[in-house]
């Protein structure tokens, strides 16, 4: 039986601070994605496309959610064949149901994203990202949600052993899912990425809006969702991508 789950979850070109957003009810399954995505590119600000795949996983605990994300390729197609597939950053993940009353539920969740990529960012540091998650559920056929998060970047020192700030961002995501047919859900979800400190011209000043969308089919424990979202400013297009598309494929355990 799948929770409900308005979050899109979609990866971006260059994989934003929050980002993707984060379900707030637990749920054990194990998934796969594929994403092709617009981003800035390594060097000179050029543009490049990124293709990306990885591997999901979730266990559910009672109302305790322990997530696990491993990029096993990851890789900026223009670049030399030679060099183009790396690991992405891994990601880790918890969440407690510290409330659920009616269709109200309230989750602190924390997300730790480890420097293990080669194309994730310019910077090399561990993202520390606590978030308050709210989720909505009207019905039965529509569920919106909510999430706050504080990002930092933790890192003192750049790779050549220049001091450098530590990056802070807050991002914000808001989600609706609507039942459409007892077997498939249409998605929305509106993200803000505001940079409160950081190095010039990396984010610091960012004030990033992007759209995404899904349509998410349910056959029983799989679960197919087809996704694909926009930057809507040019400070979302620089920080996250101009677009995205991906595929997710789970299965409910």
């Amino acid at each position: 039986h799948w929770r409900p789950d308005p979050t899109v979850g979609l990866e971006w070109g260059r994989p934003g601070p929050g980002l993707p957003a984060r379900a707030l009810q637990p749920q054990t399954r194990l998934g796969a994605t594929l994403t092709v995505a617009d981003g800035a590119g390594v060097a000179g600000g050029d543009r490049a496309t990124f293709v990306r795949a990885s591997l999901r996983g979730e266990l559910r605990l009672g109302d305790v959610g322990l997530a696990l994300d491993l990029p096993y390729y990851d890789a900026d197609v223009g670049e030399d064949p030679r060099h183009r597939s790396e690991l992405g950053d891994i990601r880790l993940g918890a969440r407690w149901v510290a409330l659920e009353r009616g269709g109200f539920a309230l989750a602190p969740a924390l997300r730790l994203t480890f420097p293990s990529g080669g194309f994730a960012r310019a910077r090399r540091d561990m993202l520390i990202e606590p978030a308050a998650l709210l989720q909505y559920r009207l019905g039965e056929r529509l569920t919106f949600s909510s999430g706050q998060a504080l990002v930092v970047g933790a890192k003192l020192t750049a790779d050549d052993g220049a001091a450098v700030a530590t990056e802070l961002f807050y991002s914000a995501s808001y989600s609706a899912a609507w039942q459409v047919l007892r077997a498939l859900q249409l998605l929305g979800e509106l993200t803000t990425v505001i940079g409160l400190r950081g190095i010039a011209g990396r984010g610091d000043d960012a004030r990033a809006v992007a759209l995404a969308a899904a349509a998410r089919l349910t056959l029983g424990r799989v679960r197919l969702s087809l996704s694909g979202g926009a930057g809507l400013n040019s400070d979302a297009r620089e920080l996250l991508g101009r677009y995205a598309f991906g595929v997710l494929v789970e299965l409910g355990l």
